[in-house]
């Protein structure tokens, strides 16, 4: 419990840490507004429609621009110390590793979890300021469960940087590998191969977490999607109690 309360000091009273959460909630403000607005103009009379489904605003805090600050957050539960040159202090503090990544695993999850609920919130605000443009119906099934879904890829999303960052012990390069992975090198490998290997896209974390979300073949989707991420926290793991501080 000590290594917790002291995780928990820790990143509360980190500045970062508050940025991170200003950051998160106005690019997840931003993104639902600017859907929501947009949600029912027909693109090519530009005219306004149907009021259309909440889903399209509700997928935003999943969005990749909202969890970079956020995987920012996980990324600074090993990537300071690593590169501060404090792990060493903290591991003679509390020298069993294996509580340690536990405790900075727990602790990171906890606030990822805090903010993606605040930003949540600020999204189904945004959604129903304009509820004219969008049939504003959260508490359905279909709503809850990419609202859930969403959730569970962001958290997913963000640990995939906790992860890279105890595996490479460099906070910048992790995410910008994430990063740069979800962005490019995904959609380069799809664009290119696809037509030639059509299970590619199922294979690829971050194209079997967009399917997740959206529920398509959901069971292999979250296998490829969070099956991935659990070997490399497991490697992660593996890494962080083996080799020196």
């Amino acid at each position: 419990m000590a290594v917790v309360a002291y995780e928990q000091r820790r990143i509360r009273t980190i500045r970062s840490t508050w940025v991170i959460l200003v950051v998160t909630l106005v690019l997840a403000g931003a993104i639902a507004a600017l859907t929501a607005g947009l949600a029912n103009i027909d693109p090519e009379t530009g005219q306004r429609g149907a009021p259309a489904p909440l889903r399209d605003v509700l997928t935003a805090v999943g969005n990749p621009i909202v969890l970079i600050p956020v995987s920012v957050l996980a990324a600074m539960a090993f990537g300071g110390e690593y590169r501060f040159g404090l792990i060493r202090q903290t591991l003679t503090s509390f020298p069993r590793r294996t509580g340690v990544y536990l405790a900075k695993l727990w602790v990171a999850t906890l606030w990822m979890v805090g903010f993606l609920l605040l930003a949540t919130a600020l999204i189904l605000a945004v959604a129903f300021a304009f509820r004219a443009n969008l049939i504003f119906e959260p508490l359905t099934s279909e709503n809850l469960g990419i609202l859930g879904r969403s959730l569970l890829f962001g958290i997913g999303y963000c640990l995939y940087a906790f992860a890279l960052v105890v595996i490479t012990r460099n906070q910048a390069l992790s995410i910008a590998v994430l990063i740069v992975w979800t962005v490019l090198v995904e959609s380069l490998l799809v664009g290119f191969l696809s037509s030639r290997l059509e299970w590619l896209p199922e294979v690829l974390p971050m194209s079997a977490g967009g399917r997740f979300v959206v529920g398509e073949d959901v069971l292999a989707s979250a296998g490829v999607f969070f099956g991935l991420l659990a070997g490399l926290l497991l490697l992660g793991w593996g890494m962080f109690t083996r080799r020196d501080a």
